[in-house]
């Protein structure tokens, strides 16, 4: 029989072909897309298999980018699809790539496609000090604008084998393309990443890349975070510190935000600094002697060799013994060769300054205009520091294809026949060529055409000869004064005497310095170190648009916010790292300090700077902003977060102060401590201090067990709160201190919110995830302060939790359980008799009794979902209004308790016993999830107010919707259960009642059909739970 020819899918094309999905199968070089309805199986004789084609996502930092890329690799037959943004679209084509027929997906991002900020609270400009933003945590993510690329390239990645980065070959490039790469492994962690490394879009360069594919290089990753993560640090303590300050203080800022950048404040520097220089400049007179003489037909002016004096009355005794012997006598000829050099090969340096000199288009256009012609495959990469052309670099055939131009194909021709030999300079990127034409464009027009003329002209003349010519040197003497002159002159020979047409004292005053033109600008940003070849121009033109500075005739002038500062050591570092050199870690660290104490010191001198001000906006300053002079907290940071690497900083709580900041973080402590990071809310990691610290001070000095992320603290202790063997006094690490910890059950390693509950531990020997000992927040301890007590096993091992001792899977016990102490009492879990205590009120099985304070949240409540509850203040009118109360957190119960309320059944023993509803054991209320019921009183206004009832202790999503009043007679066993019987692996059965089934679950009557309905809420008869005046009473 025929057998039919299929192709082999992966686990996620045959989930396509089950649910009907689109799949893309490629046929006869195109493309095709097909709706499968099913899924047709071979035989067991099938023997002929085509596999699946291999996909391959290429993705360039632009749209035209890959758009020419997709057109080069296609040959002009890639098929455009669209992606979920609009301005990125995806190319597809069937390509040959090492050794095998592939589907090519060609798509692009926008630059950048990743954004940095800081976290938390840090991104409040009024949160804190400027100064802590050297330190405050920053968060990458891709901004709302960019999802829509995010999202196609996850798509698009799904599907993929390989991944291969086609940005920009710079620093930049590289930058983007890890974000790239981030984006796409997180969609796809299997995928292969490769990188193509390309300085033209051409078919050979193309070919090239393709060929020579490499890994990406992290180094110059690593390079470019350093610059944005310094750019953001000191650009936004600066930006804070000068716009809070002064925009209250002149009235004409109050709608300016006085930004700063690392870069773009040394330039503008530059551009002060020289306008000082011609404000401050005082003009000299001076005099100097001039003669001409005409001879065959030309005039020849001759020069002083003196060149000038700034006395006159020498000047003037000199030219009257000229006046009395005016005989000029030929002194010296000299004749000589000269060379005028043909110009080095174009980088992007040179091509910005002749763009402003000669064409006077600013950098910023004309790197724009140039960043066209690369993407259009006219000319080579314009970003590229390299001035030297590669030995086997083929030169020729880019100066053949420009011998038909009109304008210069005569010269093109001659530089053939002469022999192309480039002029080279000693740069080099190792990235890039120079920048050179690729191909004829006889079609430009405008600044297009003005650009690649020149590019194309700069190219030619480097490869041509050197223009030769001759010099001719003559020196005349008058009355023993010299003169000389190298213009074009007629023949003269030695001794000749000739008379002079004129002798004259000619007067001048010496002038400033030029203000800066572009291309000065540029030239001193490239000898200083300020920013890169590919960022000069953007550092201008933020000048430009922050008012600080302006163009008049092609010169810059300031604006009335000028001031210079000027750090240019950074662009070094940042060429060591891509050089593997120096350590990412140890540049930014070095720097980071560098720029902090350049901003204490412009805080030490606010004054002088505030001078400045009034000075150039020539107004009195008026009332500075208030700027925050602390970070989010008073205190700085004890340590470095274990789950975001955020600061932990010293926080304190006051009983008036609003739970609005942290609400959910950390409820009133009446001034106890905690440790919070300083990633809230993002991060909720906190460490509660216990309330016998009266006083807590993080000391400069480090841990020298932890490390240098850790700081010391110096505690004061409550008297009689501490074992003997702790200083009431005490200066330490609580980090690594196990008598501290021990004494006070802190839970220093999982106390993080946002991943665990905080209610277990960290191991602490060679515990796994089911066994070993763990230190949760109970302790044997029965010190003042030790938690909620006991230790407890998992599956094999020992951990302190929240209950007592209990042996879990693999202890002394049998079946799944043990004994473990609770919240008071001993349970045998799944096989045993349960016999817990429970409090008569919500709140107190997290309330201390007196004189028991806890080291974490023993005296904050827990609400009916065994969560902490939050602090909240009655701001409504009224005989309570200013009163503090406890509510659920995630409002998913109706637990409540006024703050000032003492906690029902406390005790004074430390194995924390609570009051049960009856005295005797037997006669405990239990609920139909045959629980403990929890005793609670009616708070709601009306004529059952302060009435105590029985309810289920469980969270109300999970509630049994039991409720029995406390006053109310009780049936032996619990009352209104709902079911009988044994239930559990071996414990004891719900005690009697009504029972809804029977069987093995049901012990009592049957539900008969003669009972009156009962309210679902509370039991009673005569209303319905919607109409239950009890709702929402507790």
């Amino acid at each position: 029989m025929s057998c039919p020819r299929v192709h082999l899918l992966t686990a996620t094309y045959v989930r396509a072909y089950i649910t009907g999905r689109e799949f893309l199968l490629a046929r006869s070089g195109a493309a095709r897309s097909y709706a499968v309805q099913r899924l047709a199986f071979l035989s067991s004789d099938a023997r002929v298999v085509t596999p699946l084609r291999m996909k391959v996502l290429n993705v360039a930092e632009k749209n035209d980018a890959a758009k020419s890329i997709a057109n080069v690799m296609s040959r002009g037959s890639s098929q455009r699809r669209e992606g979920y943004s609009q301005y990125n679209k995806i190319y597809q084509f069937d390509y040959m790539f090492q050794g095998q027929q592939v589907t090519m997906v060609m798509t692009s991002v926008s630059g950048h496609l990743q954004d940095v900020e800081f976290g938390g609270q840090y991104k409040s400009w009024k949160s804190c000090s400027p100064l802590a933003l050297f330190d405050a945590p920053l968060v990458k993510f891709v901004p709302d604008k960019f999802q829509p690329i995010k999202r196609t390239l996850e798509r698009e990645a799904r599907g993929a084998q390989k991944l291969i980065i086609w940005t920009d070959c710079d620093r930049e490039g590289e930058n983007i393309g890890f974000e790239i790469i981030d984006v796409v492994t997180q969609a796809n962690p299997r995928i292969q990443v490769l990188r193509a490394r390309f300085s033209e879009i051409t078919a050979n360069s193309v070919n090239r890349a393709l060929s020579s594919l490499r890994p990406p290089d992290h180094l110059q990753n690593d390079a470019v975070e350093v610059r944005r993560e310094l750019d953001l640090r000191i650009g936004a303590a600066f930006t804070r510190f000068l716009t809070l300050r002064y925009q209250t203080a002149f009235p004409e800022l109050s709608d300016m935000i006085i930004s700063y950048g690392s870069c773009q404040f040394p330039t503008l520097g530059f551009v002060v600094e020289r306008y000082k220089q011609i404000q401050e400049f005082k003009s000299e007179p001076f005099w100097k002697l001039s003669t001409t003489l005409q001879e065959e037909r030309k005039r020849v002016t001759f020069n002083w060799k003196r060149v000038r004096l700034f006395d006159y009355d020498a000047v003037r005794a000199l030219y009257e013994e000229c006046i009395a012997n005016p005989v000029a006598t030929v002194t010296d000829v000299r004749k000589k060769s000269k060379s005028k050099w043909r110009p080095v090969a174009l980088d992007t340096v040179e091509f910005e300054k002749h763009m402003s000199r000669k064409l006077k288009i600013s950098a910023k256009t004309a790197m724009g205009i140039a960043e066209k012609l690369y993407t259009a495959g006219y000319v080579s990469y314009p970003r590229t520091e390299t001035n030297k052309f590669p030995h086997d670099f083929n030169l020729r055939e880019l100066v053949q294809q420009q011998t038909g131009d009109a304008a210069w194909g005569e010269f093109a021709n001659r530089v053939l026949e002469e022999g192309v030999t480039p002029r080279n300079g000693n740069k080099s990127d190792e990235a890039h060529p120079p920048i050179h034409p690729i191909k004829y464009a006889p079609n430009l027009q405008g600044d297009e055409k003005r650009v690649y003329e020149y590019i194309t002209r700069h190219f030619l003349a480097c490869c041509s000869k050197d223009a030769k010519g001759f010099e001719t040197t003559v020196e005349i003497e008058i009355s023993s004064e010299k003169k000389w002159s190298d213009k074009d002159i007629p023949v003269f020979s030695t001794g000749d005497r000739y008379q002079p047409d004129s002798i004259q004292i000619q007067s001048g005053e010496t002038s400033p310095p030029n203000l800066l033109t572009e291309a000065d600008l540029i030239a001193l940003m490239e000898k200083h170190g300020i920013g890169t070849d590919a960022t000069h121009a953007e550092h201008i033109e933020k000048i430009q648009q922050r008012s600080y500075a302006g163009v008049q005739d092609n010169k810059f002038l300031p604006g009335k916010l000028g001031m210079g500062l000027v750090e240019a050591d950074l662009e070094s570092d940042l060429k060591l790292i891509c050089e593997g050199k120096r350590a990412k870690d140890d540049v930014l660290r070095d720097q980071i300090r560098k720029y902090r104490e350049k901003f204490e010191i412009s805080l030490q001198r606010v004054a002088d700077i505030d001078g400045q001000m009034q000075k150039y906006l020539d107004t009195q300053m008026g009332e500075p902003g208030v700027i925050q002079q602390t970070g989010i907290t008073d205190q700085p940071a004890v340590r470095k977060c274990p789950s975001c690497n955020c600061d932990m900083t010293l926080r304190q709580k006051s009983s008036s102060e609003s739970s609005a900041t942290q609400s959910t973080q950390t409820p009133s402590r009446k001034g106890g401590y905690y440790i919070g990071c300083s990633g809230y809310p993002q991060c909720r990691n906190a460490i509660w201090l216990p309330r016998q610290m009266l006083e807590v001070r993080v000391l400069e000095e480090n841990c020298p067990v932890c490390g240098p992320d850790t700081k010391l603290l110096q505690i004061q202790f409550k008297p009689g709160s501490v074992p003997p063997f702790i200083d009431l006094d005490y200066t330490g690490c609580i980090m690594c201190d196990k008598e501290l910890k021990e004494a006070f059950s802190l839970n220093i390693k999982s106390t993080s919110s946002s991943t665990s509950s905080g209610m277990g531990g960290a191991n602490t020997g060679s515990s796994t995830a089911r066994g070993g000992t763990n230190s949760g927040k109970g302790s044997n301890n029965n010190w003042p302060g030790s938690g909620r007590g006991g230790t407890s096993a998992g599956r094999g091992g020992t951990s302190t939790g929240r209950g007592g001792t209990s042996t879990g899977r693999g202890g002394t016990s049998t079946g799944r359980g043990g004994t473990s102490t609770g919240r008071g009492g001993t349970s045998t879990g799944r096989g045993g008799t349960i016999n817990r205590q429970y409090s008569t009120t919500p709140s107190a099985p997290m309330m201390s009794h007196p004189g028991m304070e806890s080291a974490n949240e023993e005296n904050v409540p827990v609400c009916m979902c065994s969560q902490i509850a939050i602090v909240l203040t009655v701001k409504k009118e009224g005989p309570n209004q200013g009163r503090q109360f406890y509510k659920c957190n995630e409002g998913k119960c109706n637990f409540f308790l006024w703050a000032d309320q003492p906690p029902e059944g406390s005790g004074n023993s430390g194995a924390r016993q609570y009051d049960s509803p009856h005295s005797d054991l037997g006669n405990v209320v239990k609920c139909g999830c045959n629980m403990p019921a929890n005793r609670l009183t009616v708070q709601k206004d009306g004529p059952n107010k302060g009435r105590e009832f029985y309810a289920c202790s469980k969270p109300r999503d999970q509630s049994c919707r039991f409720f029995q009043w406390a006053d109310q007679e009780t049936n032996s066993g619990g009352g209104a259960n709902r079911g009988g019987g044994t239930r559990g692996r071996g414990g004891a059965g719900r005690e009697g009642g009504a029972s809804k089934g029977g069987g093995a679950r049901g012990g009592g009557a049957s539900r008969g059909g003669g009972a009156k309905r009962k309210c679902g809420q509370c039991r009673e008869e005569g209303h319905t739970k919607k109409t239950c005046p009890q709702l929402n009473s507790f």
